[in-house]
C-alpha cells in the first residue's frame, strides 16, 4: 500500500510538473482542436465517420474505414511532420519563441486537415495515391492528427537534432516497410505521382474489398439522372448485408489456372494469358462465370451487392460520382479498341476502392432478370443481368442494367466473384499458384 502510494504520488508531482512546463501548448492544443472540429463540423463532416462506431485504432490502409478512426497507419506520418515542422520553423523564424512557433505549426496542421477534407484534395487523393477509395477523414481523425504533430513537435523541442533525425528516418521506412506508404511518398505522389510508385503500392493492395452492410437505394432516381432506363426504376430500397468482391474484374490469367486445373472450360475469342495475363477474361457464359467462382470458394455477386460495390449509399450516378466519364476513369467506347489491363483507373474506384465498375467489360452478376415495377415483377424471365459497360458501350452508369440470355458470350461480357462475409474464399495468390495473377 505504502508503494502504491508512493507510485501515485510521483506520478502526480510528474503530471504537475509537465502541466506547468507545457500548460501552454496543452492550451493552444486544445484551441486548435476545438477550431477545427467547428469548421469540420460545418462542412458536414462527420464526427466519428459515416457508420458512427467509436474506435481507438484501424490499421487497414485499403479499407473504408482508413482515416475515420482515432488512430490508424498514417498516425505517424503526423508526428514525422510534427518534428519537420519545428526544424523548418526554427530555420525560418529563429528569432520567434519556441510557443510562437508551435501556434503557427497548429495553424498548418489545422489548416491542411481541414484542407484535407475538400473535395478538391480528395479527389486528388483517389486520383494520384493508392487512397481508391478515400473520402475525407472524421473529425475524430484530424483531431487525432493535430494532437500526433504536436507530440512531434514537443519531441523535437526537448530532443537533441540526432535524435529526431533518427526517429522521422525509424518511422519512415517503418511506414514504409508496413503499409508501402510514408509522408515522403504521400507528398511525391500528390505532387508529381510516379507509375512505377503506384504500381510498387498497389501490390499490396488485398485482392478482395470487403463492403459493409447497409441500405441501397437500387436503381436510377430521375430527379438525379436524366438517362434513367425504364427497367431501372423505381428507385428502391434494399437492405445489403455485408460481403467481399473482388477488387478487379477476373483477368485471362486467373482464368487460365481454372482451366489448367480442369474445373473451368476455354472461354471464346481473344483469350491469351501470356500474352495479356491482365486484361479481363470475356467470351464467358453466365454458367462458366459461375463455376469459376465457385472454384475459388465464391460466388458470382447479387444484383445488388454489385450496384452497392459500385456506387455506396449515396446515390451517385457513376462510381465516382455524379461527373461523366473521361478516359482516365472508365474505359469505355472512345477510349480503346479492346479490353484494358483490370485495375489501370484508378481514378474511376468507387467510394470502397473498387476498380473498374464502370467500363472495360460488363459484369455477370448472379441474379435472373427481374423488373423493378411491381407491376411486371412477378413476370417469370430466363435472362440474366450484366451490369457495368463496356469498353464498347455509350454507357457505364453504375444503375444501368443488360438482360441477356446465360448462354451468351461475348467480347465485352465478363465477370468478379464475391462472398459472404461469414465465408472465406480462396485468395487469388492460391489462383497464381494455378497459373494466375
Amino acid at each position: 500500500m505504502t508503494s502504491l502510494r508512493a507510485a501515485i504520488r510521483r506520478a502526480r508531482e510528474r503530471l504537475l510538473e509537465f502541466s506547468s512546463a507545457y500548460g501552454w501548448a496543452i492550451v493552444a492544443v486544445i484551441a486548435a482542436l476545438a477550431l477545427t472540429a467547428a469548421i469540420e463540423s460545418g462542412m458536414g463532416r462527420s464526427f466519428l465517420g459515416p457508420d458512427g462506431r467509436f474506435a481507438w485504432w484501424d490499421g487497414d490502409i485499403w479499407g473504408r474505414e482508413n482515416s475515420q478512426r482515432t488512430t490508424d497507419a498514417y498516425s505517424l506520418t503526423h508526428v514525422v511532420r510534427g518534428i519537420l515542422f519545428f526544424a523548418l520553423l526554427r530555420l525560418a523564424a529563429r528569432d520567434l519563441p519556441v510557443r510562437r512557433r508551435f501556434v503557427l505549426a497548429l495553424l498548418l496542421e489545422s489548416g491542411w486537415e481541414i484542407l484535407e477534407n475538400s473535395p478538391l484534395i480528395i479527389n486528388r487523393y483517389r486520383e494520384a495515391t493508392i487512397a481508391l477509395g478515400y473520402a475525407g477523414d472524421s473529425v475524430l481523425n484530424s483531431c487525432s492528427d493535430i494532437v500526433m504533430m504536436s507530440l512531434g513537435f514537443l519531441f523535437a523541442h526537448r530532443m537533441r537534432v540526432r535524435a529526431s533525425v533518427a526517429a522521422v528516418v525509424a518511422m519512415e521506412i517503418f511506414c514504409l516497410l508496413w503499409v508501402r506508404d510514408n509522408l515522403t511518398l504521400n507528398i511525391v505522389m500528390l505532387i508529381h505521382p510516379v507509375d512505377a510508385i503506384r504500381a510498387w503500392q498497389s501490390a499490396g493492395q488485398p485482392p478482395t474489398v470487403v463492403i459493409p452492410a447497409g441500405m441501397l437505394s437500387m436503381g436510377c432516381d430521375p430527379q438525379r439522372d436524366r438517362e434513367c432506363g425504364e427497367d431501372e426504376r423505381p428507385q428502391h430500397p434494399v437492405s445489403v448485408p455485408g460481403f467481399r468482391i473482388d477488387r478487379v474484374e477476373v483477368t485471362q490469367a486467373d482464368y487460365a489456372g481454372c482451366v489448367a486445373a480442369g474445373a473451368c472450360t476455354p472461354p471464346e475469342g481473344d483469350f491469351d494469358p501470356r500474352g495479356h495475363p491482365r486484361r479481363p477474361v470475356t467470351g464467358v457464359t453466365w454458367e462458366q462465370a459461375r463455376l469459376f467462382c465457385l472454384w475459388t470458394g465464391g460466388r458470382l455477386p447479387t444484383e445488388a451487392e454489385w450496384e452497392m460495390a459500385a456506387r455506396g449509399t449515396d446515390g451517385r450516378i457513376y462510381p465516382w460520382g455524379d461527373e461523366p466519364p473521361g478516359c482516365d476513369r472508365a474505359h469505355t467506347h472512345d477510349c480503346g479498341p479492346s479490353p484494358a489491363d483490370v485495375g489501370e483507373r484508378p481514378a474511376g474506384a468507387s467510394p470502397f476502392g473498387v476498380l473498374d465498375m464502370a467500363g472495360n467489360v460488363d459484369e455477370w452478376v448472379e441474379d435472373p432478370y427481374r423488373a423493378y415495377d411491381s407491376a411486371q415483377a412477378g413476370r417469370p424471365s430466363t435472362e440474366r443481368v450484366a451490369r457495368g459497360g463496356s469498353y464498347d458501350a455509350w454507357h457505364s452508369r453504375s444503375t444501368a442494367r443488360n438482360a441477356l440470355q446465360p448462354s451468351f458470350k461475348d467480347a465485352f461480357i465478363g465477370f468478379r466473384c464475391a462472398s459472404s462475409l461469414r465465408h472465406t474464399p480462396r485468395a487469388k495468390a492460391e489462383r497464381a499458384s494455378a497459373g494466375g495473377t
